[in-house]
């Protein structure tokens, strides 16, 4: 992260406390679609910090998913409005580099999920978003933030999509568990 700041030229900069500009359905919403007269930026420059902030937001902050995925979004069509989203973003992680992953011993064995959705998030494409977090041992080991694929009719719609999803996720890792263990020796649990 230190690298991806002073990449930017943010490591000096002053600290923000909020991820992203506040979303809002109205004309002043910072990432509505561009218009004509909006002024281009350097899109490999763009793509770089998106891709970094997306790799950051897979391996270990499960806490930025969110906001790098509404940036990542307009990735095709970027503008100066979201390169300033994109610095803003940057100048919040200043202020939390040193939040991370932190895998405790022995705490739990079992897996916790939490999930949650939004019903029509995207007020131009009528898209639902989905999120799930998966914690062990009081860590995160899986996460998930994204635009639901199929466009939802109602809110109970939109929760059995997100439920099915992180089903699936939590059998996945549940095997895995159990595969891990039993290739490593370890004697299995009655709960694995």
């Amino acid at each position: 992260m230190k690298k991806l700041l002073r990449t930017f030229n943010i490591d000096n900069a002053n600290v923000f406390s909020a991820p992203m500009i506040g979303k809002s359905r109205t004309k002043d919403d910072p990432y509505r679609p561009t218009d004509d007269n909006d002024e281009e930026i350097n899109k490999p420059h763009y793509l770089a910090a998106v891709g970094a902030l997306l790799y950051l937001a897979t391996n270990t902050r499960p806490d930025i998913s969110f906001a790098v995925s509404v940036l990542a979004r307009h990735s095709q069509k970027s503008t100066s409005r979201h390169w300033q989203g994109v610095k803003h973003f940057l100048r919040y992680l200043r202020g939390m580099e040193d939040l991370g992953l932190h895998f405790r011993k022995n705490i739990s064995s079992d897996i916790i999920g939490q999930i949650d959705s939004g019903f029509k998030t995207n007020p131009v494409s009528s898209k639902s978003q989905t999120g799930y977090i998966f914690i062990k041992n009081c860590t995160p080991i899986s996460w998930r933030s994204t635009k639901q694929t199929v466009t939802a009719t109602s809110i109970n719609c939109v929760e059995l999509l997100s439920f099915h999803e992180a089903s699936r996720e939590v059998v996945w890792l549940r095997t895995m568990q159990h595969a891990i263990l039993q290739m490593s020796g370890i004697p299995l649990m009655d709960n694995p």
